[in-house]
């Protein structure tokens, strides 16, 4: 009979000789550019590098700004007041940066307006949770003036994973500021 400690010294030991093997390359391909293997010998199609250079620049560089990030919808969460009750307990650890959730409204365009000297000195992070269109992504860009960071996505599961329903709303390590 192998004794525990004896089975879990050779496993140990087999596993530290196998972990001092080189790696084995099964293949080396080299560096071939994508455009060399994509549509190659075929003049019929555009080249990737031809299609690429004639995008339009101005498609390719909007970004977050792009049409087709669009529409962005949080059925959870609506403009009103953040209760009491709402997104209490959050564990501080869970939030290396303040954030603040913000949608396309005339309730968080004020809010961010007034708002806005804080939120960049603390650095925060914008969720923009309700937006249709890239036009008004582009809005709240504006007033934010480009000081803080916005991103859309709908923030359904994180508003039910802390127990938040409303905005706009400011979350730093210390909880819900109003």
């Amino acid at each position: 009979m192998v004794r525990p400690i004896t089975a879990l010294a050779s496993i140990t030991l087999a596993s530290s000789l196998y972990a001092q093997e080189p790696p084995v390359v099964i293949a080396d391909h080299g560096g071939i550019p994508i455009t060399e293997v994509i549509n190659e010998n075929d003049d019929q199609l555009p080249r990737v590098d031809r299609a690429m250079a004639q995008a339009s620049a101005s498609i390719l560089d909007r970004g977050l700004l792009s049409d087709s990030l669009y529409p962005v919808v949080s059925q959870n969460l609506t403009v009103g007041p953040v209760g009491a009750n709402e997104a209490r307990n959050i564990p501080s650890y869970l939030l290396t940066q303040p954030l603040f959730i913000v949608g396309y409204d005339r309730v968080s365009a004020n809010w961010l307006e007034s708002n806005m000297d804080v939120l960049a000195e603390k650095r925060a992070i914008g969720l923009v949770v309700n937006v249709q269109s890239a036009a008004q992504m582009e809005r709240l860009v504006e007033i934010t003036q480009q000081r803080v960071a916005l991103t859309p996505m709908s923030a359904d599961q994180l508003a039910r994973s802390i127990n938040l329903r409303h905005y706009p709303v400011f979350i730093d390590h210390t909880g819900v500021v109003r």
